[in-house]
């Protein structure tokens, strides 16, 4: 959806559909080539934009969902993640998710 003055450049968005499992790393904006996503607007990090990563997982209810600036992860240390709207370790990490579900 857009607000006021926004148009389709303002917007970045790709979409997966069908099943995954697993664990999966992947680029921010190169999601793996079998999830055949469709994708739109800008492709890299812009100042001053919120972004915001969504999963869900219809039959079980599982879903999350992060919201980042090109700010947060920039001051990311090596092996730390954004969650929870603060950088954290991979172990931390791991904790909150499996307290999560």
């Amino acid at each position: 959806m857009h607000g006021p003055g926004q148009d389709d450049t303002d917007v970045t968005l790709w979409r997966a559909e069908g099943e995954r499992s697993g664990d999966t790393a992947f680029a921010l904006f190169s999601p793996p080539p079998a999830w055949g996503t469709d994708a739109g607007g800008e492709r890299r990090l812009l100042p001053d934009r919120t972004y915001q990563l969504t999963f869900t997982h219809h039959e079980d209810d599982y879903n999350g969902t992060v919201a980042f600036t090109a700010g947060d992860l920039s001051g990311l240390g090596t092996g730390q993640v954004w969650a929870d709207d603060r950088a954290m370790d991979l172990d931390e990490f791991e904790e909150l998710a499996e307290e999560s579900c």
